[in-house]
């Protein structure tokens, strides 16, 4: 990416005169490729705090569930946390089915770089790409629409039903708790 905003700026520095509107409108751009890869990378961490989380409750839970066979709390936080850990891998990476949709891709794309056969080839592109100010907003504007609605989106999703997963097991794994514990202490009176 850097290698790109170089050849950009060199190359507009010394072909095309950029007047002060195109340049906050790739300037815009480029702020919100920014913005959206923070904005990811923030959710990966939170997905890796809610996997964490839901990996070791599923492991804890299980081998107490080997002992306590017939505890509905542990049953509970034993699925729900196992389920919460499997959406929250998938969030990591997500499904091709669900990140790719035969959308254009930016001359930015990792996977369109790879594709070109040599460096020249991708440099040729990249420069027929910033021949006007207008090549180069496209590539932008399609590289930021490409990862919010088929990499951040989907990813928030699936990090969304992890975490409600995993709080939905405490929950009822609580209430389970309390209901036994209060019942054994009717019992006892």
């Amino acid at each position: 990416c850097a290698t790109i905003v170089e050849m950009e700026n060199s190359f507009h520095a010394t072909h095309i005169p950029i007047e002060k509107d195109e340049k906050k409108g790739e300037s815009l751009l480029e702020s919100a490729l920014v913005h959206i890869s923070e904005s990811v990378r923030h959710l990966d961490h939170q997905i890796n705090i809610v996997i964490g989380i839901s990996t070791a409750s599923f492991v804890l839970a299980v081998s107490m569930f080997e002992k306590e066979s017939e505890s509905i709390t542990l049953f509970f936080i034993m699925i729900f946390a196992g389920s919460s850990a499997l959406v929250g891998l998938l969030a990591v990476h997500q499904p091709r089915a669900m990140r790719k949709r035969g959308q254009p891709e930016s001359l930015l794309y990792r996977k369109k770089i790879e594709g070109f056969p040599s460096p020249k080839e991708y440099e040729r592109a990249a420069q027929e790409a910033m021949i006007t100010p207008e090549k180069v907003s496209e590539q932008y504007a399609t590289e930021v629409y490409n990862l919010c609605k088929y990499y951040y989106r989907p990813k928030r999703k699936l990090f969304h039903i992890s975490r409600k997963l995993l709080f939905v097991g405490i929950a009822l794994s609580l209430a389970t708790f309390f209901f036994e514990f209060f019942t054994k202490i009717t019992d006892i009176r």
